[in-house]
């Protein structure tokens, strides 16, 4: 496998998640773009789709979800910081 590949399933599983994150929130200006950088990642229209379908059934995201999301990536952000500015042996 080479380095390109290491992680790439992984991108495409954060890709599919922020997809049906799109889907949710009606993001309606970022949806047609990240659906043609699905097709680019080798996922069919079909597997597509299923994922709009699946984030549909789900419905809108709520405030309240929203936010916690949102304080989510925060928090991740605020840990890579400290890791970051800490280089003490």
């Amino acid at each position: 496998m080479s380095p390109e590949d290491l992680f790439f399933e992984e991108w495409r599983a954060c890709l599919r998640a922020h997809y049906q994150y799109v889907v949710r929130t009606e993001d309606e200006v970022t949806e047609p773009t990240l659906r043609e950088v699905l097709l680019l990642t080798g996922l069919s229209a079909d597997e597509i789709e299923a994922l709009y379908e699946e984030a549909r059934a789900l419905g809108p995201l709520t405030p309240e979800e929203i936010a916690a999301l949102e304080n989510k990536t925060g928090e991740e952000e605020d840990e890579t910081s400290e890791d970051e500015t800490n280089t003490t042996p």
